[in-house]
């Protein structure tokens, strides 16, 4: 399993505490670590130069695997009680799209089909529509007007990644429902 981590390691809290004594290489301006079970990619920065499709393109042709696990922050503002949610689909409020300037590439279109990007197999979470706010709004948000699910950097993740022809599966976790990322750690490890 490919889990893609955007905070990096300690911003899960503890879901992947015995991997930072991992293996670790760099690759494509990403950090990889291997695990028994898992491949964990952590870009080295969140900008236009390292979430792009050009470097998933390099990223999934040196995977085995084509199926990727975004693991994404998010917030709600109504009464889901989950820890963890599925991601099925995005609003992309970030004002950037990964794809402006960076495509076409590999001789696929400009803007592709992004209605069957994500993974929409019931995987046993409550699948969620959400909104893409970015960085620095994510960090401000306590109670929203985008929707009832807040995602951090979900849409912009998925599209530079799908764009590439990886599999997408997407994974909300919340902070405050899960503060020690032991419940995201227990369903990824049913997943394997």
């Amino acid at each position: 399993m490919i889990i893609y981590l955007p905070l990096g390691l300690s911003a899960y809290k503890d879901a992947f505490k015995d991997v930072q004594d991992k293996e670790k290489s760099m690759k494509v301006r990403h950090h990889i670590y291997h695990s028994e079970k898992n491949c964990f990619l952590i870009p080295e920065s969140l900008d236009k130069d390292v979430i792009c499709p050009e470097n998933f393109f390099d990223l999934i042709s040196i995977l085995t695997e084509k199926e990727l696990w975004i693991i994404d922050r998010v917030k709600f503002s109504t009464s889901i009680d989950e820890s963890t949610i599925q991601i099925v689909d995005h609003r992309n409020l970030t004002g950037w799209n990964p794809l402006i300037g960076k495509t076409p590439l590999h001789g696929k279109p400009y803007f592709p089909d992004v209605s069957t990007i994500y993974n929409k197999t019931n995987i046993g979470l409550q699948q969620v529509e959400v909104s893409t706010v970015g960085l620095s709004y994510f960090k401000n948000v306590t109670k929203t007007v985008y929707g009832s699910c807040v995602s951090e950097l979900a849409a912009l993740l998925v599209l530079a990644a799908g764009y590439a022809g990886f599999r997408i599966n997407a994974i909300g976790w919340n902070h405050k429902n899960d503060p020690m990322g032991l419940g995201l750690a227990d369903f990824l490890n049913t997943c394997n």
